[in-house]
């Protein structure tokens, strides 16, 4: 079985950094403003960073992934998705 310790150390070690750069598909990012597990300005950082086709939609009154008021946004998810498909 793997050494908890040994594991938890090589986990420290990974990053994302710079990876945003290199998203050229088309994204739609949503964030909520009172998320605590993800603050905002990531979503925000993530919709700057990419290369394609960007839409960022902070929910001001939205918790985490602003799943308590996802009917400001799914809507929307569901256009981008289906114009994804259809390319």
């Amino acid at each position: 079985m793997p050494d908890p310790r040994e594991a938890r150390a090589h986990a420290a070690t990974l990053s994302l950094k710079g990876m945003a750069g290199q998203i050229a598909s088309p994204l739609f990012a949503v964030a909520g403003r009172l998320d605590r597990i993800v603050p905002g300005q990531d979503a925000e950082r993530l919709a700057r960073e990419a290369q394609g086709p960007v839409e960022y939609r902070l929910i001001e009154d939205g918790n985490h992934v602003a799943n308590n008021r996802a009917y400001e946004y799914r809507a929307r998810s569901a256009v981008l998705d289906g114009a994804a498909i259809a390319r």
